[in-house]
């Protein structure tokens, strides 16, 4: 006998399947769960020279590298700024 495989959020008209966990889920909770590691360095006065990263210690390597850079530059998960530097120092 043949083993079949059951889709768990087949049944779930408009639900996702969560690709982390397998399960049904809402949509946004799984894109915010993938994203939820990615680290934005941003340089507000050279927005092309930002950069994004899922290694938080590379992404405040690069913010100190830009700041030098630049004179200032940001570190941001989701929006949310998490740290900053100024011209190569806190």
């Amino acid at each position: 006998m043949e083993a079949h495989h059951r889709d768990p959020c087949a049944s779930f008209r408009g639900v996702h399947c969560c690709p982390l966990r397998g399960t049904p889920c809402a949509y946004n909770v799984c894109m915010n769960n993938q994203t939820m590691n990615r680290f934005e360095v941003y340089v507000p006065s050279a927005p092309y020279e930002s950069e994004s990263t899922s290694d938080l210690d590379r992404a405040w390597m690069l913010c100190l590298d830009l700041s030098e850079e630049f004179g200032y530059a940001q570190v941001r998960q989701n929006g949310m700024i998490l740290g900053d530097y100024t011209n190569g120092g806190v």
